[in-house]
């Protein structure tokens, strides 16, 4: 079962589109800090955390590892200020798609994570933390977090 939560209700008419043999999806409109999150064994937190304060992106992540199943892990991806060459254009892509509409946000403030802030939230709650940098030109990152 395949639950995705999204703030913005014309990304959850889009997902809704997703028909795969054998899988269920449920695609709900919700602002994901207020969503009761179920017990799940496997969180992806994607693209979606520079919308909300520093405050809040930690209290999102510490309610999913507070749910995670045994054995499950935490995606997260998002951009990384602390690579500053690579975040101008990450920066810049994410202005121009809030400003063209494509992506939805109420914060006239964007708030990129750091990898320090991941890494010390993870040793802080016992989870182990794998960064995946895949690409040369922004500074996204995926962090793959799970209990140790």
């Amino acid at each position: 079962i395949i639950t995705g939560v999204d703030y913005d209700s014309r990304k959850i008419d889009v997902a809704a589109n997703i028909s795969l043999p054998g899988r269920f999806f449920n695609f709900i409109q919700h602002d994901v800090l207020k969503y009761n999150l179920p017990e799940s064994d496997v969180f992806i937190i994607s693209d979606m955390l520079h919308y909300i304060s520093e405050e809040e992106q930690i209290t999102l992540i510490e309610k999913c590892m507070g749910k995670l199943n045994p054995d499950g892990m935490i995606i997260i991806r998002d951009a990384n200020k602390d690579l500053q060459k690579r975040h101008f254009f990450t920066r810049l892509s994410e202005i121009i798609s809030t400003r063209i509409n494509f992506n939805r946000s109420d914060s006239k403030t964007m708030h990129f994570v750091s990898k320090d802030m991941i890494l010390q939230l993870a040793w802080k709650n016992k989870f182990e933390v794998k960064i995946h940098d895949m690409s040369a030109v922004t500074s996204n990152l995926i962090f793959v977090l799970s209990k140790k």
